[in-house]
C-alpha cells in the first residue's frame, strides 16, 4: 500500500475516533434504575408518584436538588427538592430538609439516605419553583426570555439537568412490599371518618359544606391553604343563623406548611354545640393546586379544607336543594326583570335564602331583598358583603338564614339589561338555572308558612295588615298598560295600613294628603324620586297643618341610590313627631316620572312618590 493511502485511512480512522467520542459524550446518560424515578426535570415543576407498602420494609432514596443561594450566602434554604409523605396521617416522613446534604459547587444538594416505611400509602414528589420572590419564576417576562443576571438569583436553575429523586426498595422481597398504587384514595380509611373535603382546590374557587351538630360534637379539621396579607386562601366554619365563627384559618392559629412561606397549615379539634353550621373555603387567583407560583406546602393535594369525625353519628350532612324543596322559587330570571312574591309567617320559624345574581364592588345588577310588613321594612339585602363568588366574572351567591317572627314579607328580584339567564356576558355561574332567588324553611313545621304570591312580573300592592306583623288578606294590581305621553298611567292600589300614599306619578304632578298622628312610636317614610347635588326635582315634604312649617323633606343628603339612573334617589327611614295634624306632599317636575322614564327606571317604578306609616319602633 502506498505510504499516502495508508496516511489518508488513518486521517479516516482518527476522525471516525473523534466523531465517536464526541457522540458518546453528547449521549446522555442512562436514567438511573429505581421504583420511582425522576430525571430530566426543568424548573417550575411539581412532580409526585404514589405507592404502597404492604408490609413494613426500607427504602433507599437519592435526591439531588438546589439551594436557593449559592455557598457564600447565609441561605439553607432548598429551592429543589423532594419529600415522601404518608396518606394517613399525612405526615411527611422524609424530606430533603432534614436528610443529610452535601453541598457540590455553589448550589446543588445532595442527598443519600434510607427510611423505614411502615405499611401504608405514600406520596413522593419533587418540586423546582423556588420560594423567594426574586427567584426566576419571579423574574420578568423580558428578563426570563433573555435570561439576563445581575446577581445569583437564576445560578439554583443552572443546575436542572443533574436533578433527580430516586426510590429503591431494599431487600430481597421487598419489591412485592412495596409498589406504586396509582387508585389509591386520597383520604385512605382511619380511625376517623372523613366527612367531607374540598380539596384539591384550584384558583378562584369556592367550596360549602352544611351539616348539623345532632348533639355536642367533636369535629378535626385539617386545612392547607395560603395567608399573605390580602392574597388569601383560607376557611372557616360558622353557625348558620348567628354567623358566630366556630372556627376560622389565620395567620395566627395556623404553622408552616412547608414550601413558600405563605403556604399555612391548620391541624386541630373544633367543638360543636347542637346545631347547623356551614363550612367554607376560597381561593384567590394566586399560588393554588395546579399552578403553582413559588413551592407548594408538603401536602399539596390537600389544598383546601377537609372535615374529619370519630364519632360520625353526632353529625350529618345539610343539603338544601337535596333535603328541602323551596317554597318560593324565582328563577330562570332574564334581562330588564322584577319578580315579586309574598308569604306569611304564622307562627316563629327559620327559613334559608339562597340568591344568585350580579354584584360589582360599588353597585348591584341583578339582586333579591326581603322586606318585612306593609312598610317593606328591608329584613335582608343581597350585597357583596354577605356572599360568594359563583364562577363567572361579576357572579355571587348569598346564602343567608333568618329567623323570622309571625308577619307578612315581600321577596322582591331585580334584574337589569344584560347579563342573565337570557344570556352570560360575563361567564356562566354555577347553577345558571338557579339565577334568581330561592327560599327555603329549615324548620318542620310546614304550617308555619303560607305562600300569599309565589312569582308575579308586576307592581304588587301589600297585604292587608292589622300591622306590620300581621296580615288578613291580598290584594294585587295587574301589569299598569301604556299610556298617551300627557297622562300618566292609572296608579296602583295603595297598600293598607299607609297613612299616606302619594306614589305611581307622573309629570308635572303636584299632590297632597293630610293625615293625623297621635305621637305614639314613630312615621316610617319610604319616597323615591329624583335629585342631584344641585337640587330636587322629583321630591316629597311633610309640613305642620297648623303652622305650615316643614318638619321634613326629601333631599341629595339623605337619599340613598334607587337603582337605575343616577338620578333616582331613595329616602327609606322614621320620623319622631309629636301629635297633630300634618301634610305630605310630592311634587314632580316636566320629565323623567312614573309611566315616562326618559332613561332607565328605578328598582320599583310604581313606587315613585311618598308613602307614610305609622311604625311601633325604629328597629321594628
Amino acid at each position: 500500500m502506498k505510504r499516502s493511502a495508508i496516511i489518508r485511512f488513518q486521517l479516516l480512522l482518527l476522525v471516525a475516533a473523534t466523531l465517536l467520542v464526541v457522540w458518546r459524550g453528547r449521549k446522555p446518560s442512562p436514567p438511573p434504575e429505581g421504583m420511582i424515578v425522576y430525571s430530566d426535570i426543568s424548573a417550575g415543576r411539581l412532580l409526585q408518584e404514589t405507592f404502597r407498602v404492604a408490609q413494613p420494609a426500607r427504602v433507599a432514596l437519592e435526591a439531588v436538588g438546589s439551594f436557593e443561594a449559592d455557598e457564600d450566602s447565609e441561605s439553607r434554604s432548598l429551592a429543589a427538592y423532594g419529600w415522601i409523605l404518608r396518606r394517613e396521617d399525612r405526615a411527611v416522613v422524609w424530606d430533603m430538609h432534614s436528610s443529610p446534604l452535601r453541598r457540590q459547587g455553589n448550589t446543588l444538594a445532595l442527598a443519600t439516605d434510607t427510611v423505614a416505611l411502615s405499611a401504608g400509602v405514600y406520596d413522593a414528589y419533587f418540586t423546582s419553583y423556588g420560594n423567594r420572590d426574586d427567584s426566576p419564576l419571579g423574574l420578568s417576562f423580558l428578563d426570563g426570555l433573555l435570561d439576563f443576571s445581575s446577581d445569583d438569583r437564576h445560578e439554583w436553575r443552572g443546575d436542572a439537568d443533574q436533578w433527580r429523586f430516586v426510590a429503591r426498595p431494599l431487600g430481597d422481597s421487598a419489591a412485592e412490599r412495596v409498589y406504586l398504587d396509582a387508585e389509591a384514595p386520597a383520604f385512605p380509611p382511619g380511625e376517623e371518618t372523613l366527612l367531607w373535603t374540598s380539596a384539591p382546590m384550584e384558583g378562584r374557587e369556592t367550596a360549602e359544606y352544611m351539616f348539623r351538630a345532632m348533639r355536642p360534637a367533636q369535629v378535626r379539621v385539617y386545612a392547607v391553604g395560603e395567608i399573605d396579607g390580602k392574597r388569601m386562601d383560607y376557611g372557616w366554619i360558622e353557625e348558620a343563623f348567628t354567623g358566630e365563627r366556630a372556627w376560622d384559618m389565620r395567620r395566627g392559629n395556623t404553622e408552616p406548611a412547608g414550601g413558600w412561606d405563605v403556604n399555612r397549615l391548620f391541624e386541630g379539634t373544633v367543638s360543636l354545640a347542637p346545631g347547623l353550621y356551614r363550612t367554607v373555603f376560597r381561593t384567590d387567583p394566586r399560588q393554588n393546586y395546579e399552578d403553582w407560583v413559588r413551592n407548594p406546602p408538603f401536602d399539596p393535594a390537600a389544598w383546601g379544607v377537609s372535615l374529619f369525625a370519630a364519632a360520625p353519628e353526632a353529625v350529618e350532612p345539610f343539603d338544601l336543594w337535596q333535603d328541602r324543596e323551596p317554597f318560593i322559587r324565582i328563577h330562570r330570571v332574564g334581562d330588564d326583570e322584577r319578580h315579586v312574591s309574598r308569604f306569611r309567617v304564622r307562627s316563629p320559624t327559620r327559613i334559608a335564602v339562597d340568591a344568585l345574581g350580579e354584584m360589582g364592588d360599588d353597585d348591584r345588577y341583578d339582586y333579591a331583598t326581603i322586606a318585612a310588613g306593609p312598610s317593606e321594612r328591608v329584613l335582608w339585602d343581597m350585597t357583596t358583603e354577605h356572599a360568594l363568588p359563583a364562577a363567572g366574572y361579576d357572579n355571587w351567591r348569598a346564602l343567608a338564614f333568618l329567623d323570622l317572627s309571625p308577619g307578612a314579607y315581600t321577596v322582591t328580584y331585580q334584574s337589569d339589561g344584560s347579563h342573565s339567564y337570557d344570556g352570560w356576558l360575563h361567564g356562566e355561574p354555577e347553577h345558571p338555572e338557579r339565577w334568581g332567588v330561592a327560599l327555603f324553611q329549615v324548620d318542620d313545621d310546614s304550617a308555619a308558612i303560607e305562600v300569599l304570591e309565589a312569582d308575579r312580573q308586576a307592581p304588587v300592592a301589600a297585604p292587608v295588615s292589622e300591622g306590620d306583623s300581621a296580615v288578613s288578606a291580598v290584594a294585587t294590581a295587574p301589569v299598569a298598560p301604556a299610556a298617551p305621553e300627557d297622562r300618566p298611567p292609572p296608579q296602583p292600589p295603595a297598600p293598607a295600613g299607609a297613612l299616606v300614599d302619594l306614589t305611581g306619578l307622573g309629570n308635572r304632578e303636584h299632590r297632597s294628603a293630610s293625615f293625623t298622628f297621635d305621637g305614639e312610636g314613630f312615621l316610617r317614610i319610604q319616597a323615591v324620586g329624583e335629585a342631584s347635588l344641585s337640587g330636587q326635582y322629583d321630591y316629597g315634604w311633610i309640613q305642620h297643618a297648623a303652622t305650615g312649617e316643614t318638619v321634613w323633606e326629601m333631599t341629595w343628603q339623605n337619599t340613598i341610590p334607587a337603582g337605575g339612573d343616577a338620578r333616582n334617589r331613595m329616602f327609606r327611614g322614621t320620623l319622631s313627631l309629636p301629635g297633630g295634624a300634618y301634610i305630605a306632599h310630592f311634587q314632580t317636575d316636566f320629565s323623567h316620572a312614573y309611566g315616562d322614564f326618559g332613561d332607565i327606571p328605578p328598582d320599583e317604578p310604581e313606587a315613585w312618590g311618598i308613602r307614610v306609616f305609622v311604625s311601633a319602633g325604629v328597629d321594628e
